[in-house]
């Protein structure tokens, strides 16, 4: 998937994406009372268009599963967000079948696999550590 097309889903959801100084984080993603998602992204901690791609990507799913924590509620688990964001990125960016398609036809490093679907390395290691988690063993 293109970088591009990461932030047509972002405008066909209506999701805003700004990019400006955070003083505590790269990247975060918000919900406001009416509903409204927005991401914003410190353009300073973008490492090139990979990277651009992943944290745009990993904040709509926040957006989109409406996987939001919240400081002040201590009871709301952090984990479980993150993990529902980073699925919904998975899913977009790296395709089941085609990652196990990729791997079968020998691409299997992981520099070489993010440079075939255009994300980090440490994304499609999280990826990978995902879909092995899913997939029953034969």
């Amino acid at each position: 998937m293109e970088t591009k097309t990461v932030y047509k889903i972002a405008e066909d959801n209506k999701v805003s994406i700004n990019f400006f100084p955070l003083p505590r984080s790269k990247a975060l993603s918000i919900c406001c009372d009416d509903g409204s998602c927005h991401i914003a992204i410190d353009p300073a901690h973008i490492t090139g268009e990979a990277d651009e791609k992943v944290k745009v990507c990993h904040e709509l799913g926040h957006c989109i599963t409406g996987s939001f924590y919240y400081e002040s509620n201590y009871c709301d688990v952090y984990g479980r967000h993150e993990y529902r964001a980073n699925k919904w990125a998975f899913k977009q960016l790296i395709p089941q079948d085609e990652l196990f398609s990729v791997v079968e036809r020998g691409i299997v490093s992981p520099w070489e696999l993010a440079d075939y679907f255009g994300v980090t390395e440490g994304f499609i290691r999280k990826a990978c550590d995902y879909y092995l988690s899913i997939t029953p063993m034969a």
